[in-house]
């Protein structure tokens, strides 16, 4: 269990990251349509 859930931790935190700066570049591309 302790192992599987190292391997696992790193994975979501990287994949919650991921998502954070996609939604980031979404709203950038949606200021610039505005402007």
């Amino acid at each position: 269990m302790m192992m599987a859930l190292g391997m696992l931790l790193p994975v979501l935190v990287v994949g919650f990251i991921t998502m954070s700066i996609l939604e980031e570049r979404k709203r950038n591309r949606n200021k610039k349509k505005d402007k």
